[in-house]
């Protein structure tokens, strides 16, 4: 069976969850005797190519993205998309993320569906659905999920308008009465170019082409599934698989108690979203806490592409005593790193699908600290393998620190027996199976 595996951007060009967990999918899809081919956009070229990885057996095959007049084409880009298909006589192909109209977009799902072929959709990540990625409306009141063009183009213009999250709150609210009075009474020019202009628009759009042009939509979480049934898709066509991760066999898993130790750990993309803000200003009042000042914070992942946020952020560090950058950190040696740590910090303030971070922790019996984002709340509810806290919330975060300490305060961990990505695999290859057979 050949399978195009589909994203934006490619392992290791890009590296996080979603390009790990795809690698290792791979992987074990083609030890099953599948042909791999990973399909990405061969942005701002004319010419398509293809090669074999060095991180895998998997072919990698970057389609021609651009016209020879060097203009980004819808049209051009979708029969270059299914010129790729036909070349590699595709059998499944499998989208995973998604950019704008010259790269990987949904309109290529309509396209490879309409020619004929079996798809398979699985979103890594919230912010195609919801563009704020927290599900509160105005970024307050939670959110249903429930897409509304009132609430949701409202949501996007002013949940982080000002730095006031009750006037944001506010702005959104009136901004919401004003499109649906709108609507009721008569449409102006604005609205007009506001339903035509919108993150809201696209969400729409791919809400739609899920509903339509999919054969099956895979869930890693399943308060996402909620979502999707909410917003009308077909429950005949979502299948949940709980994520899961590549888990090396380690005879001695951090055998030594993690309250005695002394450093905590942050394992992630150095931005706002991961909470980054958040972790530095938890550090700043850590340093005058008598309980935890002798605590240390070693901070590791990639930097952003803007240079003045890397700035500021790693000038913010140095400034604190008691957080380290350690720079950017290999999947393999996650494994060695984290058993030296009290707890893995997880303090996003957006929601998280189901971090795999989550599971690599658990693993190594290590605790985590995460926010109460879904996803993350998900996960740690399901293996009680760590603490909660409030979402953006320090003296939440320092309360949830502090309780590492309780003489009573046990966890569960994954043993060695535990599924991994095999499992998953094992459950791909029989959705794909089942597609082809039908498709016969």
């Amino acid at each position: 069976m050949k399978i195009a595996i589909c994203t934006n951007f490619l392992y290791p060009e890009k590296i996080g969850g979603t390009e790990i967990y795809l690698k290792n999918l791979a992987d074990c899809l083609i030890e099953m005797g599948n042909e791999v081919f990973w399909l990405v956009p061969n942005f701002n070229q004319n010419i398509s190519i293809d090669y074999q990885s060095d991180c895998g057996k998997w072919v990698v095959v970057k389609f021609a993205a651009i016209e020879k007049n060097n203009k980004p084409s819808l049209k051009f880009v979708a029969a270059s998309y299914i010129n790729t298909l036909n070349k590699y006589n595709i059998d499944i192909i499998h989208f995973h993320e998604f950019g704008g109209f010259e790269g990987m977009s949904p309109y290529l799902i309509r396209i490879a569906k309409k020619e004929g072929y079996p798809v398979v959709v699985t979103l890594h990540v919230l912010s195609y659905l919801c563009k704020t990625g927290k599900l509160k409306f105005g970024g307050i009141p939670k959110c249903n999920g429930k897409i509304s063009f009132y609430k949701c183009t409202s949501c996007s213009i002013f949940q982080s308008k000002t730095k006031f999250r009750w006037w944001n709150y506010f702005l959104t609210l009136v901004s919401y009465c004003f499109l649906f009075l709108v609507n009721k009474f008569g449409q102006s020019l604005l609205f007009k170019r506001i339903n035509n202009n919108t993150h809201v628009s696209s969400t729409e759009y791919l809400l739609e082409t899920l509903k339509e042009s999919t054969d099956k939509i895979l869930t890693v979480s399943s308060w996402f599934k909620s979502l999707l049934l909410i917003n009308g898709v077909d429950q005949n066509k979502l299948i949940h698989i709980d994520q899961l991760c590549t888990l090396p066999k380690i005879s001695n898993r951090n055998s030594s108690d993690f309250k005695i130790k002394k450093r905590l750990v942050f394992i992630g993309r150095i931005n706002k979203e991961k909470g980054i803000d958040l972790l530095l200003k938890t550090a700043q009042k850590l340093e005058y806490d008598d309980l935890l000042n002798e605590l240390q914070i070693d901070v590791y992942g990639p930097l952003s592409s803007d240079d003045m946020k890397n700035s500021f952020y790693l000038n913010e560090i140095h400034k604190l005593k008691n957080v380290n950058y350690q720079g950017v950190v290999n999947q393999i040696d996650v494994y060695n790193i984290l058993p030296n740590y009290k707890a893995l910090l997880l303090p996003s303030i957006v929601i998280e699908m189901a971090p795999l971070v989550i599971l690599e922790a658990n693993y190594l019996k290590v605790p985590v600290i995460a926010s109460d984002v879904l996803g993350s709340k998900e996960m740690i509810e399901k293996y009680q393998c760590g603490l909660l806290f409030e979402s953006d919330s320090v003296h939440d975060l320092i309360r949830s620190i502090k309780s590492l300490d309780n003489e009573d305060l046990n966890f569960n961990f994954l043993s060695n027996e535990n599924d991994d990505i095999v499992s998953i695999a094992n459950k791909h290859n029989e959705i794909y199976t089942s597609l082809l057979i039908e498709k016969i």
